[in-house]
This record gives structure tokens, C-alpha cells and sequence, in this order.
């Protein structure tokens, strides 16, 4: 399973992407400007294949302020001013970019054997952990990019892990884990997820890992799945579960409390973004419906069909007012928009103005044809494809002959030096006897208004050698209702061909049946015929 195509950071201020190519591009949500590119070089350029902000990130803050931090020897506070973003890849490294100085920090190498598939951080001890598919986890040392501590954690892969608390850590597989980080024990096992579990997310409730919950999706289900944390419980199975119309692509909570429900958005892999609210405080027999689904659309033109445009990350900004942080649009250029919802209202429906047609914006007032000025004593034609002139057939008798200098006569030698220009014959103008290039355009722009202009043609010739030099790729277009205009001639055609091998069977059995008979008569006529014979003879 990829990585979201946009990640948020956790104050919602920046919002972060990393391309196949391991491009990385950082973009402010309250403007939509793009902050930060930074582009790999060769050797380190590798797909990304998940991201992880620091927890503790402040990236506004100044350099100075960051070197006063890290002089008195707080290591936590001293990471989170370089406002990093861990990038896995599919090399088994992990880059850490940072945001305050727009460039790579530093690189962690040679843990992972196979791609990297989840990050977690720990600032405050200056740890980063991470999961790959080699069924290992690994503790980096941030400020010395070393392995601190490895260890395997599974049979299979491991594809995603979650903090807990500064001493415990969720890791999963096909099963969840709970492991205690100082004996790396594990303490509890989860099951519930036939397939691969691509992300976890704590929901923390008061101070005490033991009543806190979270929440887990898994690859090609359409279920997310909410557990308590509970060391002295025995079950392993799920409190609740939210129901999906797809599959789910990433989620993000609020932080909920004893006077607010928990808000949950899931971004599906359709574009879509559903907004559940809850209460975590028991089991619940049947999965959770959405209580709001936000899709946004395109503007339709000339009747045609609204085009959806995709949601990329979805963040919730206020839970008291209903406003949420949607990311939508084309990756490369995103758009950052805060919108406000309702629960009274199931179905948001927003329409915007479709990125890709933005790319192609027109003045209104220039029109689609230009005529260009030319003078009038020229002789011009309008826009159309020139028929070039036949070769010539004369005989080789009659073709010109070069002639050199030394073999001209004075005569000839200075007519053709003479300043003046000779007279010229009636010139004519140049063919335009077919109007292919302006149907071509007019098929392809589907600009009815062009097409008219050549169909209304009345020359014969003209249409017929439009129709002679029209491109083969250009034929369908050009009848577009061909197949539907014919579909009866073509049934029709196929119920009596169908017929053809039972007529022809039909027609060899009577053939047989007829030459049988003619060859009784026959043999009946000749006995008839014997018979006389030997009365006459008795006779």
C-alpha cells in the first residue's frame, strides 16, 4: 500500500508531498503557496512510500531562536526546531527532510533490507522508529543517524507503526501489537484484519495508556476498526467499527473528550471524504454509517457531465464550529480549502472549478478564427490544405537544357545580367481545391460551428477531394453515429446468413430426393419400354 499522496501536518499549517522520483514539495494550507521544493539528487532519488512529521514540529520559528534551544541541551526541542519529515522509501532508507532549512538533513541507511512502510517518532528521546517488509523494526538515533536497537517483530511484514505513550508502541502486520519499548516485550495481541494493517492512529483518553483507544484500516477492507487499550482484558477483538462505501485511503481524528465525541474523517480511494461522529464507550453491534460524505465536482459545460475531482488529505480544523481542512485538486498543484459541514445535511456536494481546465484559461473576447489582414492586391486563400502540382510528363526532347556561360552568346550573356526585370506571363494562382485541414481541426476541436461551415460546401469537387485526403483515424469521427445507423442492416444481415448452412442442407436433401425420383421413371420407362418390345416380337 502507497502513502497518502498529501500528508498535514498536526497543526494543519503545512501540508507535504513526495512524487515517485523523490521530489519533495511543501506547500503553506492557509495561502496554498508552495513553501519548499527540494529536489534529490541521483543517488538518492527513490520512491517514497510513507511520511511522518514530527509531533513537536515548529518550522515558523527562526535559526537563532533554534541554536539558543539546543545549547541547553534539550535534544527533543533542539529536533523539533529543524521541523523534519521522515520519508520511507522503497530502498529500505529513510530521509529526513527539513522544512525550516528546505533541504535534506540527514539520511538513515542500512536497517532495512526492503522497503520502509511505516515511521513513528520520539523526540524527546531522540529515537525514530521504524517498520519495513523484512519483519524488522528498527530505533534510529536521530542526531547520530545509528542504529540504536533492532529486533524482528514479525513473520511477515511489518506495515505500520503508532505511538502510545513515550514507553509503548503498536506495531501490525496481519495482527496488531502492543510492545513495551524498555523490554520490548510484547504486551497484548490484537486480531480482527484478514489482510495487512497500512495504518494505525491513537485516540488518547485522559493520561493512562490503559483507557485509551485506537484505530486501524487495512488494505482492500472497508471496515475501520477501533480498539481500547487494555493490558488486564483478555479481548482481543474490535469495540467498534465504521462502514465504508470503498476502500480507505488515510483518516484523521479530533482529540476527543468527555463533553465532544470523537470526530473521524476517511479519505476513500474514489476522492471522497466521510465524517463519522462517535462516542468511544463500549461495543456496538453493528458498524458506524458516515454521517456526512463531501465530494467535490467539477463545473459542467455545455450539458456534459460534471467531472468528480479528487480529495487528497482531509484535516479537522474545529470541532465545535463543523470546519474541515480539505486538500483537493492535482497533486503537483493542490488546492487548500476550509470548509464548514453539517450533520443535518448527509450529502455536501461542492463545486469548483476543475484544475485541469484552469491550465487552459481563454480571454472570452478573442474568438476562435482570426482573419488575417493581407493586402488587396494579393491574391490569398482561406485556411485549407494546398493540393500540390502534378508532376510533369513532357518528353525528355522537350526539358530545357542547362546551358553554361561559355556556351551563351553576348545577347544571351546580357539579358541575363540586365537590371531589368522581364515580362512576365499570366500567372496562376495556387490550387485550393480541398478543405481537409479546417475539417480535421473542426472533428477534432468538435466545433460544430467550423464543421457546418464545411459541410454547407455545395462544389462537388471540393467535397469529394476533402473526402479523398481525410486522414483514416479521422473516419470515425467524422460518423460518429455509424455503428448505431447501421445496427439494423447488420442484424438483419446476420439472421438470414445464419440461416445460409441450414438452406444448403436443406437444399442437397432435395436434390438427392429429386434425383431419385427421375431415376425411378427413368427405370420405369425403360421396363415399359422392354415389355412392347417383347410383344411386338411375339407377335
Amino acid at each position: 500500500m502507497e502513502s497518502t499522496t498529501v500528508e498535514i501536518s498536526p497543526d494543519g499549517e503545512l501540508a507535504i508531498h513526495s512524487s515517485h522520483d523523490g521530489t519533495v514539495k511543501v506547500w503553506e494550507t492557509a495561502t496554498g503557496s508552495l513553501r519548499s521544493e527540494y529536489k534529490p539528487s541521483s543517488h538518492l532519488s527513490a520512491s517514497c512510500t510513507c511520511l511522518s512529521w514530527n509531533q513537536l514540529s515548529k518550522p515558523a520559528e527562526s535559526p537563532r531562536k533554534k541554536r539558543r534551544r539546543s545549547g541547553k541541551g534539550d535534544v527533543g526541542q533542539a529536533i523539533a526546531d529543524l521541523g523534519l519529515v521522515a520519508i520511507g522509501t522503497v530502498t529500505g532508507s529513510v530521509l529526513l527532510y527539513s522544512v525550516v532549512k528546505g533541504d535534506l538533513h540527514s539520511q538513515l541507511i542500512d536497517g532495512h533490507s526492503d522497503r520502509v512502510n511505516g515511521i513513528v517518532w520520539y523526540s524527546e528521546s531522540d529515537s525514530l522508529y521504524s517498520c519495513s517488509s523484512d519483519q524488522h523494526i528498527v530505533q534510529w538515533e536521530v542526531t547520530k543517524g545509528k542504529i540504536k536497537r533492532k529486533w524482528k517483530a514479525d513473520k511477515s511484514g511489518v506495515y505500520s507503526l503508532c505511538r502510545c505513550s513515550s514507553t509503548h508502541l503498536l506495531s501490525a502486520g496481519r495482527t496488531i501489537k502492543l510492545w513495551d519499548l524498555e523490554t520490548r516485550q510484547i504486551l497484548k495481541t490484537f486480531t480482527g484484519h484478514a489482510t495487512e494493517v497500512f495504518r494505525l492512529l491513537h485516540v488518547p483518553v485522559g493520561e493512562s495508556i490503559e483507557k485509551s483507544y485506537f484505530l486501524s484500516e487495512a488494505i482492500n477492507d472497508r471496515l475501520v476498526n477501533a480498539w481500547q487499550i487494555d493490558t488486564t482484558s483478555k479481548d482481543k477483538n474490535a469495540l467498534a467499527a465504521f462502514s465504508l462505501p470503498e476502500e480507505p485511503v488515510s483518516l484523521q481524528t479530533s482529540t476527543p473528550s468527555a463533553d465532544r465525541p470523537l470526530v473521524l474523517v476517511v479519505v476513500t480511494k474514489c476522492g471522497k471524504a466521510l465524517i463519522f461522529e462517535h462516542r468511544l464507550n463500549g461495543k456496538l453491534k453493528k458498524p458506524l454509517q458516515p454521517k456526512v460524505t463531501v465530494q467535490i465536482a467539477g463545473e459542467g459545460s455545455n450539458g456534459s457531465v460534471p467531472r468528480p475531482i479528487q480529495i487528497l488529505a482531509a484535516y479537522v480544523c474545529d470541532v465545535d464550529t463543523h470546519k474541515l481542512l480539505l486538500v483537493h485538486g492535482n497533486s503537483l498543484k493542490p488546492t487548500f480549502e476550509k470548509v464548514s459541514y453539517s450533520t443535518a445535511e448527509p450529502e455536501l456536494c461542492l463545486v469548483r472549478e476543475d484544475p485541469l481546465k484552469s491550465l487552459y484559461k481563454k480571454d472570452a473576447n478573442v474568438s476562435k478564427v482570426k482573419t488575417p489582414e493581407v493586402s488587396k492586391d494579393m491574391t490569398y486563400l482561406v485556411p485549407s490544405q494546398l493540393a500540390p502540382a502534378l508532376p510533369t510528363q513532357e518528353p525528355a526532347s522537350r526539358r530545357k537544357r542547362k546551358v553554361s556561360v561559355g556556351e551563351m552568346t553576348m545577347e544571351q550573356r546580357l539579358s541575363a545580367i540586365s537590371l531589368e526585370k522581364p515580362k512576365a506571363g499570366p500567372r496562376q494562382p495556387p490550387k485550393a481545391d480541398t478543405l481537409v485541414t479546417l475539417l480535421v481541426q473542426g472533428l477534432q476541436s468538435r466545433d460544430n460551428k467550423l464543421l457546418s461551415n464545411v459541410f454547407c460546401m455545395r462544389d462537388k469537387k471540393l467535397l469529394e477531394n476533402t473526402v479523398r485526403k481525410l486522414p483514416v483515424q479521422m473516419v470515425i469521427p467524422l460518423f460518429p453515429e455509424i455503428v448505431e445507423t447501421l445496427s439494423p442492416l447488420y442484424q438483419m444481415m446476420d439472421n438470414r446468413t445464419s440461416m445460409l448452412g441450414r438452406l444448403s442442407r436443406l437444399k442437397g436433401k432435395v436434390d438427392i430426393m429429386l434425383s431419385q425420383d427421375n431415376w425411378e421413371d427413368f427405370s420405369d420407362e425403360e421396363s415399359d419400354m422392354e415389355t412392347q418390345e417383347e410383344v411386338n416380337g411375339k407377335g
